[in-house]
């Protein structure tokens, strides 16, 4: 299960890696916010990143956090069921973690 034991992660510009690679620290603080964000995948609506004398700060919301973390242990339930044959049990709590993961992301919760 996918744990956020920090919240908050302090990490210089120089050495954060983007793809394609760039230069964070040649661009205005904002962009490199941006493109930091982008770079988290679905994880970017949970988190705020702001970047200051070339470091980021990258702060992941606790209530997200835990959130998140809730969906992903419901995915593992309903894999269990899944591998045991319970199709029926586990389509809902995948339903579940998918709309949880959805409001995350900023959607509306419709599967």
């Amino acid at each position: 299960m996918l744990q956020f034991p920090m919240p908050t992660i302090l990490i210089a510009l120089s050495s954060f890696l983007t793809d394609p690679p760039i230069d964070l620290t040649t661009l205005p603080p904002d962009e490199a916010a941006d493109r930091i964000r982008h770079s988290f995948g679905w994880l970017s609506s949970l988190i705020d990143v702001t970047v200051e004398y070339n470091t980021a700060t990258i702060h992941l919301a606790a209530t997200d956090a835990r959130r998140a973390d809730q969906a992903l242990a419901t995915i593992d339930r309903a894999g269990a069921l899944a591998e045991r044959g319970k199709y029926n049990q586990a389509i809902p709590l995948y339903q579940e973690a998918l709309i949880t993961c959805a409001i995350l992301h900023g959607g509306h919760g419709a599967v």
